[in-house]
């Protein structure tokens, strides 16, 4: 089993978060154009 410091969890948390902000963005831009 590989030990991940909580900090590095959290940066790959906020990483993940914030892609799928994106991704939500994206589609709402795509919806709102077509």
């Amino acid at each position: 089993m590989i030990y991940i410091k909580p900090i590095e969890n959290i940066k790959i948390i906020l990483n993940i978060h914030f892609k799928m902000l994106q991704y939500k963005a994206a589609i709402k831009k795509r919806n709102g154009l077509g």
